[in-house]
């Protein structure tokens, strides 16, 4: 069951009485996903009201186990999704909210004042589906990402760690966002959550942005966008899981699984001069060799004909934004 705070809610005997419809106007729909930490995602969600945009929906998406203590049900939207797996969480806020823009905000990660006003600029733009805000530690003020990049050598690497400033070349290798820091268009996003509608984090994160930058979307870094994220509250660790499951994901959408391609990427990396003493690597390089005979679990064909180049969709990008935010509604334009 679908339950929003204003829209449609429960009542203690276990009925339900919805509410009046409610007329938005807005260009943004920020999602807070429940992911099992009371703080972590307390903490994310006070710094959004706390820099809420005037024109911004706020959703809260959980599986069913967050109680609002707070009574912010005329303040934010509560969604109820099938699992507290953040595919699921976020693939339930995708095709129930309404604002043409979709940002989420992950456990953990603070947003800070006029964090989604870049990002609605470069979403203005037809050929941009994705925008990755600069991520900094909150300790140091170092990049802990802005997006993500990948090459032969290595998938889902964060763009920009470690410094003070993202450069434009940088910015320009930028092939996705991370999915606890990322702004979407909301049909690029339910085309790409439809067209890999697997339960994996990890995997989603890596191919929901490469199927949309392979059909024609681009993904573009907002400089002036900030958000404050450890290492720990954005980045999967090293390991084997990593190199196993991102070398599955890799070689379905390439079509490439043979055993050459994959070791041409191990021996790439090994000649890094870093490879060997950065932690978790060396696992991460055994993860990417047991992916040729022993692919990650759980991952179904990607569904093509979900997808859309730029060009294919523009009628639909057009729609005017004002519409009335009611169930029977929602489920309709779905």
């Amino acid at each position: 069951m679908v339950e929003y705070g204003g829209w449609d809610r429960r009542d203690p005997t276990g009925g339900s009485s919805t509410a009046s419809p409610r007329v938005t106007d807005v260009r943004i729909s920020i999602v807070v996903p429940h992911q099992g930490d009371d703080v972590a995602f307390e903490d994310s969600l006070v710094s959004v009201l706390e820099n809420r945009p005037a024109d911004a929906d706020i959703c809260v998406v959980h599986d069913g186990s967050y109680s609002d203590p707070f009574d912010l049900g005329d303040e934010v939207q509560f969604l109820v999704a099938d699992s507290a797996r953040l595919p699921d969480l976020i693939a339930a806020a995708a095709e129930s909210v309404t604002a043409r823009v979709v940002h989420v905000l992950g456990n953990g990660v603070r947003a800070t004042a006029g964090w989604t006003e870049t990002p609605l600029r470069l979403l203005a733009d037809d050929p941009v589906a994705i925008v990755a805000p600069v991520a900094r530690d909150t300790h140091t003020g170092k990049i802990t990402a802005a997006g993500w990049t990948d090459s032969r050598r290595r998938v889902l690497v964060p763009v920009g760690a470690g410094a003070d400033k993202v450069s434009r070349r940088q910015m320009a290798a930028a092939r996705g966002a991370y999915l606890g820091a990322s702004f979407w268009r909301r049909a690029e996003l339910r085309a790409a959550v439809r067209a890999a509608s697997w339960q994996d984090s990890l995997a989603c994160e890596f191919a929901w942005s490469r199927l949309l930058t392979d059909a024609g979307w681009r993904c573009a870094v907002a400089e002036d966008s900030v958000v404050l994220a450890d290492e720990t509250a954005l980045l999967a660790p090293a390991g084997l899981r990593r190199g196993r499951t991102l070398r599955s994901v890799a070689s379905q959408l390439s079509g490439s699984g043979r055993f050459g391609d994959t070791a041409a990427a191990v021996v790439l990396s090994l000649l890094t001069p870093t490879s060997l003493v950065r932690p978790g690597h060396v696992g991460e390089l055994m993860g990417q060799c047991l992916a040729v005979v022993s692919p990650a679990k759980g991952m179904s064909p990607v569904r093509a004909d979900q997808l859309h180049g730029p060009g294919e969709v523009a009628q639909t990008l057009r729609m005017p934004l004002r519409c009335v935010t009611e169930p029977a509604a929602r489920k309709r334009a779905a």
